[in-house]
C-alpha cells in the first residue's frame, strides 16, 4: 500500500507528497540516483538505484586457429582477416574472443556463445571464407570476414650438396 502522507525526493529534488516521477539523464556507463522517503513521523529512509548502460562493445579481441602460427593470421582491416593454412588441413579449430565479457560470439553457422568461443569447422575444398559476428550486450553486431588462403607446405626436410647432407 502507498502511504499518501509520505514525501519523496529523487536525486535531491524538492520533497513531494505521495508520488513523484522524474526523468533521469544517464550520461555515464553507470548512474546512481538517490531516493529519499520521509514518513509522516518525519523518519527518513534513503534508497540508491543504479542505472547501468548496456555495453556497445562488439570488438573482437583475438582470433586464434589451432595449429596455425600467429603470423599466418593477418588482420587486413578493422573487420577482415586472412589466414594462411596448409593444403593438407582438413579442419579449423577456431578460437574467437570478444573484448567485452558481456558480448557473445558467433562463428560461421554456429549459434552465439560466450565471449571466448572455440568451434571446429570442417573444411571443404570450396570454402574460401567464413564470418565471425560479435554481438554487444546492447544487441549491436559487428561482422568480421575471415578469408582462407590454402598454401602448399614447401618445407625443406633434407638438403644434400654433392651427396653431402647439409641438414
Amino acid at each position: 500500500p502507498v502511504d499518501t502522507l509520505s514525501r519523496i525526493s529523487i536525486d535531491g529534488s524538492e520533497l513531494v507528497q505521495g508520488e513523484l516521477t522524474q526523468t533521469i539523464i544517464i550520461s555515464e556507463d553507470s548512474t546512481e540516483v538517490t531516493i529519499k522517503v520521509v514518513a509522516e513521523d518525519e523518519s527518513e529512509e534513503y534508497y540508491t538505484v543504479v542505472f547501468q548502460k548496456y555495453s556497445a562493445n562488439n570488438e573482437l579481441k583475438s582470433l586464434e586457429i589451432e595449429g596455425i602460427d600467429d603470423q599466418d593470421i593477418i588482420k587486413t582491416s578493422d573487420n577482415t582477416y586472412t589466414i594462411n593454412i596448409p593444403l593438407t588441413m582438413e579442419e579449423l579449430a577456431i578460437i574467437a574472443t570478444a573484448k567485452d565479457s558481456s558480448a557473445k560470439v558467433k562463428i560461421a553457422d554456429f549459434d552465439y556463445s560466450e565471449t571466448n568461443v572455440a568451434k571446429n569447422n570442417l573444411l571443404s575444398d570450396n570454402l574460401s571464407s567464413f564470418t565471425i559476428i560479435v554481438k554487444a550486450e546492447n544487441g549491436e553486431e559487428k561482422e568480421y570476414t575471415i578469408t582462407i588462403n590454402r598454401v602448399a607446405d614447401l618445407t625443406i626436410k633434407e638438403l644434400y650438396v654433392d651427396s653431402v647432407e647439409c641438414f
